[in-house]
């Protein structure tokens, strides 16, 4: 900068704000880039991965390759191979794995080409010491001004209800009480703190909080 003009106190906070805009927008691009890379690296995985499993369901006259554009046509024969309970059961433990609420068979449109979700998930469902969702709150709401990374909520969970969690499932809990009318909850880099009734965010912090969603890694 090598006007010497002199700016007046407004120009000078003015300036300030742009510095500060700056700098956390880069950091925030240099983050975003960081995890792209690693997500490029985890879809190359899972690719991989995909192959050896369709490989393996050739020895059962299962061709992943044949599917085409009639998902549901191919999957309702595989239903029909290995038993609708055997069928739902695995299909339903896989959503459980990574917090999604499970399908519910019975309930249908179309002669089954949709199925309905149900509401219950890991998060949502009740245990003596509460909800996930419950448990969440109440972690952040003791730890106050302090707040508490995901992993370390994870852990008390785990401590309260004497059961491991999916390692998704205290992440994706926290960003959907973020997303939640008002936000229940928000974050500061991987610190996460409970949000007042009656309070509002305001600033970087919720501008973050409403446009990031949950790290990938145990939704630290």
């Amino acid at each position: 900068m090598t006007s010497t003009i002199p700016i007046t106190e407004d120009d000078k906070k003015a300036l300030t704000s742009l510095v500060y805009r700056y700098h956390l927008t880069s950091f925030r691009r240099a983050d975003d880039r960081e995890l792209i890379k690693e997500l490029e690296k985890q879809v190359a995985n899972r690719t991989a991965d995909l192959v050896r499993i369709a490989s393996a369901l050739t020895i059962f006259g299962i061709d992943i390759s044949k599917k085409g554009d009639s998902q549901t046509n191919f999957w309702r024969d595989v239903e029909k191979t290995v038993g609708t309970q055997e069928y739902y059961e695995a299909l339903n433990r896989a959503r459980a794995e990574m917090g999604r609420s499970p399908y519910d068979p019975r309930t249908r449109f179309g002669g089954g080409e949709e199925l309905v979700e149900t509401p219950n998930s890991e998060a949502e469902t009740p245990t003596s010491e509460g909800t996930v969702r419950d448990l969440v709150l109440s972690s952040l709401a003791s730890a106050g001004s302090e707040g508490r990374k995901a992993s370390a909520i994870r852990i008390e969970i785990e401590a309260q209800r004497g059961t491991k969690l999916h390692e998704k499932t205290v992440g994706m809990t926290l960003y959907r009480l973020s997303q939640e009318t008002p936000p229940r909850v928000h974050r500061r880099g991987r610190t996460w703190f409970h949000v007042e009734p009656g309070t509002a965010l305001t600033g970087a912090n919720d501008e973050q909080n409403t446009r990031e969603g949950p790290k990938i890694k145990g939704g630290h």
